[in-house]
């Protein structure tokens, strides 16, 4: 018997028609889980109103507001002094310390969040959380080279700093051009740790490409963050931004330090800033 040869398009389209020909509408029906608190808060060293915002999971298909959650009681202890949290007066599900203070490195934060009822079933729940606060870690000097690409002008940024000779260091940094933040999404944050270059000085450091004018200010916001905190932001950006393509790994839970099911992290973030004139 002769074989037949198909040519290359020949087989393309016997393809296509596998694929296209029959296509049938699926209705898939997902069922809703059980609600659970959502916590977004840190502590830094600034000294300010710290900020907890409370809010509760929805349903992932659902085309509702997420929804906040009012009426807890938050408390943030360091051991020696506790603070207070009440609501904002503004938004929903947004707390702020009655007094302004500052994080201290070296310090643990412990945070309680009680006087909720997450499930619905009329008892009211209690969230906690802890996070040790690292000690600061200062950029010394940064480096611009400027670029001109589609009529506008971009700056890439290199940092100079000295590698505390404490192993376990992590970093996120943060960007203001002219005091306002650029790197208002977590996609848009610079997360190090101190694995390969621990006690080392650290020299052009890529610390991103931002969008200026010559003569503009910008900030370079270091946080010295815990590993917890650290794995909260590489995690959460995996099941995000860089999921859904051919080498993603199969869908994992975001890490938190929330007991009782909560979602979220109470992180804590040791800061220092650096100004630099783009020229």
């Amino acid at each position: 018997m002769k074989r037949r040869k198909f040519t290359y398009y020949q087989l393309v389209i016997a393809l296509l028609t596998v694929f296209y020909g029959c296509t049938e509408e699926i209705d898939l029906k997902l069922n809703d889980s059980f609600p659970r608190l959502v916590v977004e808060g840190h502590i830094s060293t600034d000294t300010v109103y710290q900020k907890v915002i409370l809010s509760k999971t929805a349903a992932y298909l659902g085309d509702v507001k997420v929804p906040a959650v009012s009426g807890a009681n938050i408390k943030v202890s360091d051991g020696q002094h506790e603070y207070l949290f009440v609501p904002s007066g503004f938004q929903q599900g947004v707390y702020y310390s009655q007094l302004r203070f500052a994080g201290i490195p070296g310090k643990t934060y412990r945070i309680s969040i009680s006087n909720v009822d997450i499930d619905g079933d009329g008892k009211s729940e209690t969230y906690h959380a802890e996070d040790k606060m690292k000690n600061f870690f200062y950029v010394d000097s940064l480096q611009s080279v400027k670029e001109e690409r589609n009529g506008q002008t971009f700056f890439h940024i290199y940092g100079f700093a000295q590698e505390p000779p404490t192993p376990g260091d992590f970093y996120m940094f943060r960007y203001y051009v002219n005091g306002t933040l650029i790197s208002d999404s977590l996609d848009e944050y610079r997360l190090y740790n101190d694995e390969f270059v621990n006690g080392n000085y650290l020299s052009h450091i890529p610390m991103g490409t931002v969008r200026a004018k010559v003569g503009d200010t910008l900030t370079i916001e270091s946080n010295s963050i815990s590993e917890g905190f650290f794995n909260f932001f590489l995690s959460f950006l995996f099941e995000t931004v860089y999921s859904g393509n051919a080498f993603s790994g199969p869908p994992a839970n975001i890490e938190s330090n929330l007991d009782n099911g909560a979602l979220g992290y109470f992180g804590t973030e040791a800061r220092t800033r650096f100004y630099y004139i783009l020229k």
